[in-house]
């Protein structure tokens, strides 16, 4: 289990029905992609997701590549990251 980090829990707690939070963050927490940052993973599946349960699903269950590049972090992440859940890691 990788955890989430607090803006991309903060993020998920925005975008999603509250009835859904607990199920997203823990979809989010199952994710591993060899080398890479969870952060970005997480974060490209909330984007994908676009505060629907049905879309993390679907964003979770794509290869992980895909959901980089669909989501915009395929490249220069970190702006997108920070654009998208607020500066800098937390």
């Amino acid at each position: 289990m990788t955890p989430v980090s607090p803006r991309v829990e903060a993020r998920v707690r925005r975008d999603f029905a509250a009835a859904d939070v607990d199920t997203v963050l823990q979809l989010l927490e199952s994710l591993h992609a060899e080398k890479q940052d969870p952060e970005r993973y997480h974060g490209a599946v909330v984007i994908l997701a676009r505060g629907e349960l049905e879309r993390a699903e679907w964003a979770a269950s794509i290869d992980w590549r895909d959901a980089f590049v669909w989501s915009g972090m395929g490249g220069n992440w970190y702006p997108v990251l920070d654009r998208e859940f607020g500066a800098g890691k937390d």
